[in-house]
């Protein structure tokens, strides 16, 4: 692995800097104290006013609106928020690593969006640092610095920042996560490890879904540990068993709590959250449910797609009994409702398997879109097309050209192919693709640098 130089670790510090002033620049652009209603906002700004006046993981019963302002006429004190949750009630249905930081940035900068916005502007000028680092160690300083640099001027994670939207803080910790493992496995230590396990944890309290993933990381230590591979320095004896321990020790100091505190609060001993259900019936029984069919009538980008799906297998399912959402009375808890809607699901899917493998393909499909529903025309269309198409390509470029240096970069190839293969399941999308581009981006400096240096620069000859 390549030593990172003074020289270059303040180029990636002035790269940082600058992802930093961008950032801020598009929060003040949206409006720094604005609070917009599109993703379910007002709920996250809710919920860290509510842990700020010490009532904890719950939210209170908020008059709701749709992205345009208009009075959203559902009775949510006996439905639930989501379906789920239930206003003025502790709840689990949230990772709680984005409302912790709603409200250590309100307790330090007062109760305004602003202060969350700064919040994450910090946290991902530090994600384009660890970015512009992992690309020098795994590649070389000019990728390395070419890395940061796209990373700060990427519109995806520009915008992230602006909004008060859990996908930014994913992509902020999965990153930190990586980082701390390419530093671990350049100098494996104690340290290091423990270090490496807090930021696994960090990571799956944002994202539970990375939790199996650690189970992989984990056992790919252990192993090279054992076979002494991929490790740079002499390791000692009884490492291959005491660092791993080390990783697990310290993604269970930041799981333990939480699992701990669902289980006084809640009942239920559980790190994962109560959305599972939730988000398979999103992703499967809605697209053929009533309101989204009168939705996605008119709506664009995927939706419509799910329409025309929906309509041409419509007529043909097994079980529409199931399709709807569930009707839950005021005493369903969220474990029970969670439970509910994870078996109505998996009765509709064994009843309608193609309609299951198909919805597969098309979650697939949308993972690899490079236009967000809404930007799909004229300057906005161009913006995706050069960021994120061109991100897309040259990433999964990357990893072809790297694919015979693969066990050097395994964890990288692994956590893309988990990464595709849990979204395709379960729910997919442009936004959950973003921790993913962060990756990409890594392989795609690779790929570009690689490209100028053979073909470029030597047919100039400079």
């Amino acid at each position: 692995m390549t030593s990172v130089s003074t020289t270059t670790m303040k180029l990636l510090l002035g790269i940082a800097i600058l992802a930093l002033l961008i950032r801020i620049v598009a929060g003040l652009a949206v409006g720094w104290d604005r609070l917009m209603l599109a993703a379910d906002q007002p709920l996250y700004d809710a919920f860290g006013k509510n842990i700020i006046a010490g009532k904890g993981f719950q939210l209170p019963d908020l008059p709701r609106k749709d992205p345009k302002g208009n009075p959203v006429d559902i009775d949510f004190r006996s439905t639930g928020y989501f379906g789920v949750v239930i206003a003025n009630h502790p709840t689990a249905f949230f990772e709680p690593v984005y409302p912790v930081m709603m409200a250590v940035s309100y307790g330090v900068f007062g109760e305004h969006p602003g202060a969350a916005r700064l919040f994450q502007s910090l946290f991902d000028a530090i994600g384009c640092f660890l970015i512009g680092w992992m690309g020098v160690k795994l590649f070389g300083t000019w990728q390395g610095i070419l890395a940061g640099l796209m990373y700060a001027l990427y519109p995806a994670f520009i915008g992230l920042t602006a909004v008060l939207w859990t996908i930014g803080m994913g992509v902020f910790t999965m990153v930190l996560a990586l980082a701390l493992t390419v530093n671990f496995q350049q100098k494996p230590t104690g340290w290091a490890a423990l270090w490496m396990g807090l930021g696994w944890g960090l990571a799956v309290l944002t994202r539970t879904a990375l939790l199996p993933f650690f189970v992989v990381v984990l056992v790919l230590c252990w192993w090279d540990l054992r076979k002494a591979q991929n490790i740079p320095i002499p390791i000692k004896s009884g490492a291959s068993w005491k660092y791993p321990a080390l990783m697990i020790i310290g993604i269970l100091v930041l799981l333990l709590p939480w699992g701990i505190r669902n289980a006084i609060v809640m009942g239920h001993f559980t790190v994962t959250p109560t959305k599972g259900g939730r988000n398979l019936w999103e992703a499967n029984n809605c697209v053929f449910s009533e309101p989204y069919r009168k939705y996605s009538a008119t709506a664009d980008g995927m939706a419509r797609i799910y329409h025309k799906y929906a309509e041409s297998r419509r007529d043909g399912l097994q079980r529409t009994d199931l399709i709807e959402y569930p009707i839950f009375s005021i005493e369903t808890g969220e474990f029970e409702r969670d439970k509910i809607l994870k078996h109505q699901v998996t009765e509709f899917l064994i009843a309608n398997p193609k309609v299951a493998i198909e919805l597969c393909f098309l979650r697939l499909y949308s993972l690899f879109r490079i236009q967000p529903t809404g930007f799909s025309k004229g300057f906005l269309a161009l913006v995706g097309l050069f960021s994120m198409g061109f991100v897309l390509f040259m990433g999964l470029f990357g990893l072809i050209v790297n694919g015979k240096q693969w066990s050097r970069y395994r964890i990288f190839y692994l956590l893309v192919l988990y990464y595709i293969a849990v979204h395709t399941v379960t729910v997919a999308g442009i936004p959950h693709r973003l921790p993913l581009d962060a990756v990409l981006i890594l392989f795609a400096a690779s790929a570009l640098a690689g490209f100028m240096k053979n073909y470029v620069i030597k047919k100039v000859g400079i």
